[in-house]
């Protein structure tokens, strides 16, 4: 799969965005009636020990960071991740609404702007062997508010890249499954229409096929 060449190399992305594999850590069921026009349906950061998983697997964090991060205080990281939740969904309502053709809230970009992108403060240009890449300044400090931080910087690097890139976001679709509302990367320019045609797309084979049976 072609990944975004502004992603820091070391990330470990099934859909071509950070931001994209974040939002798939929950499936959606479409609720046209009732705002924001879906429902939570497979939450899979349920707890502040899956979000350190989440980031190990993808490459955000060490495993020593990762190892500070499940240590924390229940309490603050109950908060931390209602946090993050809570901008992960901003960010979904936002792309949704581009994927629509519609306007998204300005109050949404003000979550995201708020809760995100302060942490581009930690940003630096660092050499490669084909040019200059992005990296995130963070102190080497194994502790939870560090951890933290790398996670704000990643996801709020990728989003920054995503949203402002017109060619990238027209690539962008939302599966439209039932109870899914996976996110993906259609690189084929049109020709893939599910997440998966093993999942999804074979489930609507069938239900089509079965209704074919019931009009005949």
């Amino acid at each position: 799969m072609k990944t975004d060449q502004h992603q820091p190399m070391g990330w470990n992305l099934e859909e071509g965005h950070l931001i994209l594999d974040f939002l798939n850590t929950a499936y959606i069921t479409i609720t046209p009636d009732i705002l924001p026009g879906y429902r939570l349906t497979d939450e899979s950061l349920n707890t502040i020990d899956d979000l350190a998983t989440w980031a190990t697997e993808r490459g955000v964090l060490r495993e020593n960071m990762a190892t500070a991060l499940r240590n924390m205080a229940d309490t603050a990281a109950l908060a931390e991740l209602t946090c993050l939740l809570a901008v992960r969904e901003a960010v979904r309502q936002v792309i949704r609404a581009q994927i629509q053709g519609e306007a998204a809230d300005p109050k949404l970009l003000v979550e995201i702007n708020q809760k995100l992108l302060p942490a581009l403060q930690l940003t630096q240009l660092m050499p490669t062997e084909e040019g200059c890449a992005a990296a995130c300044t963070s102190p080497e400090i194994e502790s939870a508010p560090t951890a933290l931080a790398q996670i704000r910087w990643a996801l709020g690097f990728s989003v920054m890249n995503l949203l402002t890139d017109r060619g990238e976001m027209a690539l962008i679709h939302e599966c439209p499954g039932e109870d899914c509302g996976y996110l993906f990367r259609d690189a084929s320019h049109g020709r893939r229409k599910w997440c998966s045609m093993r999942s999804c797309g074979n489930r609507a084979k069938v239900a089509s096929f079965r209704e074919r049976q019931k009009a005949s």
